[in-house]
């Protein structure tokens, strides 16, 4: 069913969103304790 694949597809999405909020998060928090003074 393709209801079933579109439905599959937004949960990767999802996934990969989350993913890359955590990278973003862990990234700004190695960076910016080298940009504090």
């Amino acid at each position: 069913d393709c209801r079933d694949d579109e439905s599959l597809h937004s949960i990767i999405i999802e996934e990969e969103h989350v993913v890359l909020e955590h990278l973003t998060e862990c990234c700004f928090k190695r960076v910016v304790p080298l940009l504090l003074p």
